[in-house]
């Protein structure tokens, strides 16, 4: 093989492992993006719960007192 064609090869293999080194490059961005996305949508759904959870302990603690304050006044009234 001449030093031509051994040229011509190494310059080649340069070009081809710089074109899988982009490939594989955005191939990792891309998989990143997908992660983070995945995670941003975990944790909305996360906070969409713990707001549902939150209401429903607001008004479990609302009842809850109605209903003491309810029992306060019925004794007071037997007191009297």
């Amino acid at each position: 093989m001449g030093s031509r064609a051994k040229t011509i090869k190494k310059a080649g293999r340069r070009v081809a492992k710089a074109a899988g080194a982009a490939v594989s490059g955005a191939r990792r961005r891309v998989r990143r993006a997908v992660a983070r996305r995945k995670l941003k949508k975990a944790v909305r759904r996360t906070g969409e719960t713990l707001k549902v959870a939150g209401k429903a302990a607001v008004v479990a603690g609302l009842a809850a007192g109605v209903q003491a304050a309810v029992r306060e006044i019925r004794r007071r009234r037997g007191a009297v």
